[in-house]
């Protein structure tokens, strides 16, 4: 007897394990097609989206008709019409440098365009006065302090740029003259240490006589 209730337990088990697998292969059966019919309507919303891409839809900004895309552009299906164009959007000249720039070709031309001869000359009087105040500080006067002139103050101008350009404003000016063939030969070429040490001492820009009168203005 014993025997076969034991048995009829093992029967029932195993009946048991038959419809749990029954079930669950059910279930998942059920997943899948749920899967099946979620990428199905995706693939059906997808070519609906593409079939909208040349889809004509009316722009309400423009209020002319035009293909939208997926992203929202929309381009327009007729060439826009053309508009006169606005007064303030007409060139009347030709963009460009003006009056003397023009016939400005070299670098030295560009450059006289902001230093023109009178301002150089100005700068040479205002100088001198200058000159003329630190000279008794000379032991030989005029000799060791004379007067400035035209093509000084331009060589002057000139060292000056070739400073920049070569990176030496830093330097010390004893190392831009010196004498063992390490400094640029151009500078000792041009004029004295001495004398360009003057120069940045006495250089000046405006008349000092008048510097008063304008500073009332």
């Amino acid at each position: 007897m014993n025997n076969d209730k034991n048995t009829n337990k093992v029967i029932e088990w195993l009946q048991e394990d038959e419809d749990t697998n029954i079930s669950d292969l059910n279930s998942e059966t059920d997943t899948e097609s749920e899967h099946s019919n979620h990428d199905t309507e995706s693939e059906q919303s997808g070519n609906s989206d593409s079939d909208n891409t040349h889809t004509p839809a009316s722009n309400n900004f423009l209020n002319t008709p035009c293909y939208v895309g997926k992203d929202g552009t929309k381009w327009l299906i007729h060439k826009p019409q053309t508009t006169k164009t606005a007064r303030q959007n007409i060139i009347t000249k030709l963009p460009g440098v003006k009056g003397a720039a023009k016939n400005s070709k070299t670098i030295l031309d560009c450059w006289k365009i902001f230093f023109p001869d009178n301002i150089i000359i100005y700068i040479v009087e205002c100088t001198n006065q200058q000159l003329n105040l630190i000279r008794s500080n000379y032991t030989r006067g005029e000799r060791d302090c004379p007067p400035t002139n035209f093509e000084e103050i331009l060589a002057f101008f000139g060292l000056l740029y070739l400073a920049g350009v070569k990176k030496a404003q830093h330097l010390n000016t004893d190392e831009l003259w010196s004498t063992d063939g390490t400094a640029p030969e151009f500078f000792s070429a041009t004029m004295s240490k001495r004398r360009f040490h003057t120069l940045v001492q006495a250089i000046r820009f405006d008349d000092r006589n008048s510097r008063l009168e304008r500073k009332k203005d």
